[in-house]
């Protein structure tokens, strides 16, 4: 007996058809991965660098904790980018956004190279959430289910 193309088995009841991605999808992804990424290199140093005395002890394991709570919100981000998850939407605009500013705050004080590459990966992951295969993505997956 072959399988009923209308009404799906019980083992394929519940699991979600697999699609390809957008490209845009994926280029937003991606940019929040590595800002998510660059977050945690930042808690990283932080760590490095209790001993040097340039911040109180206190102030350091703030800034850790803050880096820590921002490369998990901003890795949300970007797994409920991939899913398709709406929300995703005002998370990534926020953080490339703040990005930007970020970005060409650190080309004013002459950290050149640093704040191209962050206003070019913010850029990129912005524009790339505004495009119509991102929107056809996260309402196709939120109409899902």
């Amino acid at each position: 007996m072959t399988p009923s193309p209308v009404r799906p088995s019980a083992a394929d009841r519940g699991r979600r058809p697999r699609r390809r991605l957008p490209a845009a999808v994926l280029v937003a992804a991606g940019a929040l991965a590595l800002e998510a990424a660059a977050l945690l290199l930042l808690a990283v140093d932080a760590v490095l660098q209790f001993g040097s005395g340039g911040l109180p002890l206190g102030t350091r394991v703030f800034l850790v904790a803050i880096y820590l709570i921002l490369a998990a919100w901003v890795g949300a981000a970007a797994a409920g980018m991939l899913r398709g998850r709406g929300w995703s939407r005002g998370a990534a605009v926020a953080v490339q956004l703040f990005g930007a500013v970020l970005g060409w705050w650190l080309v004013s004080i002459g950290a050149g190279p640093l704040g191209v590459g962050l206003l070019a990966v913010s850029t990129a992951g912005l524009l790339a959430v505004f495009t119509r295969s991102a929107s056809a993505h996260l309402r196709q997956a939120d109409a899902e289910g």
